[in-house]
């Protein structure tokens, strides 16, 4: 289903554009992996989170 939906946005295309084609499908399974986990993962990183 988020695979659909991402699709139908057309992300992976927009995201490759800008991060390429190896880390867009790293950003992707983040992605999802947050969604499924229903977790937010820079809650592990906070000095990476507060610094963006």
């Amino acid at each position: 289903m988020i695979q659909k939906i991402l699709n139908g946005y057309k992300l992976p295309e927009i995201l490759e554009k800008y991060l390429g084609k190896k880390e867009t499908g790293l950003f992707l399974d983040l992605a999802a992996y947050s969604l499924i986990s229903e977790n937010n993962a820079a809650q592990y990183y906070p000095s990476y989170a507060y610094s963006l």
